[in-house]
């Protein structure tokens, strides 16, 4: 499934255009090579092999990142991604600074709140 205003936004896409995702005008048709051009023109790594390299693959790991961070049950997640095991969808969740940040201000949060009753 896809949200409503990405739908209506694809919509108004292929309406304007006659296709949904382009690059420099033209239709896509190897995402890969999209993303690989993309990364090039923004002088951002791209592939496996390179230092920080940016994949196609790296768009599950900030889905499934995201979800989380939306509060999503970790089951609905699993269930949209496909992933039918824990380990599989914990390999896709990636903790990054912000979300130990965030851990440190509840824990806080809780020893303040404890220590006042």
């Amino acid at each position: 499934p896809i949200g409503e205003e990405l739908y209506k936004m694809l919509l108004e896409q292929r309406k304007a255009e006659g296709f949904v995702i382009q690059f420099k005008g033209k239709p896509i048709k190897d995402i890969r090579t999209a993303i690989r051009n993309a990364c090039e023109d923004a002088h951002i790594p791209y592939g496996r092999n390179a230092r920080n390299g940016v994949t196609f693959h790296d768009l599950r790991h900030t889905f499934n990142t995201m979800m989380r961070k939306a509060g999503v049950d970790r089951t609905v997640t699993m269930t949209i991604t496909g992933h039918s095991t824990e380990e599989m969808n914990r390999h896709y969740d990636t903790v990054d600074t912000e979300d130990m940040r965030l851990a440190i201000r509840q824990y806080e949060n809780m020893l303040q709140n404890r220590s006042v009753h």
